[in-house]
């Protein structure tokens, strides 16, 4: 069970990651043609949407981080891997940063004001937050293709029922005349 805990971490970061990336792209990519139209000020649902989802993304950062936090120790024996691993979670924290500066201080502006000024300090917080993610990503990916071998290598050393040698006879002792 112990060799499975750093899989379902590793699966957990990354339904986090997705669901961070996904839903900035989401909300940029679809919502916010339909929430701002050219020329028009911004529509309460949209601005009530990025409060909400402001809620996740800081959720999914916290836990993201908190997983790699609790799985540092496996880059501990490599120094350059884990330089990059420390790499990785800065650039989190600044995601996780933007995510922050947007839900405190820039959407609360904007529901007073629903101006577009609001709305273009968003998108490119917004920006910084898919650029990063996407890095975490890249450096994810190539952080687990650096360890797969060192996996396969202690799966493979495993003992299993299939392989055990079977049990040597020990060695007949020679007899020795005049000795009992």
């Amino acid at each position: 069970m112990k060799q499975h805990v750093p899989l379902i971490l590793d699966t957990i970061s990354a339904v986090a990651l997705a669901i961070w990336l996904g839903g900035i792209v989401v909300i940029w990519a679809v919502l916010a043609p339909l929430g701002h139209p050219a020329g028009a000020e911004v529509h309460p649902w949209f601005v009530e949407g990025l409060r909400r989802f402001s809620v996740v993304a800081e959720s999914c950062g916290i836990i993201i981080a908190a997983v790699q936090w609790a799985l540092r120790r496996r880059y501990e024996k490599d120094r350059h891997l884990f330089v990059v691993d420390g790499l990785r979670m800065l650039v989190l924290f600044a995601a996780l940063l933007c995510a922050e500066y947007g839900r405190y201080l820039v959407i609360p502006a904007l529901a007073a004001s629903k101006t577009s000024l609001g709305l273009s300090t968003l998108t490119i917080l917004a920006d910084i937050q898919g650029a990063a993610l996407a890095a975490v990503t890249t450096i994810t990916i190539w952080l687990l293709g650096r360890q797969l071998p060192a996996m396969a290598a202690v799966v493979s050393n495993r003992t299993t029922p299939a392989n055990v040698p079977p049990p040597q006879k020990a060695a007949a002792q020679p007899y020795r005349k005049g000795k009992r």
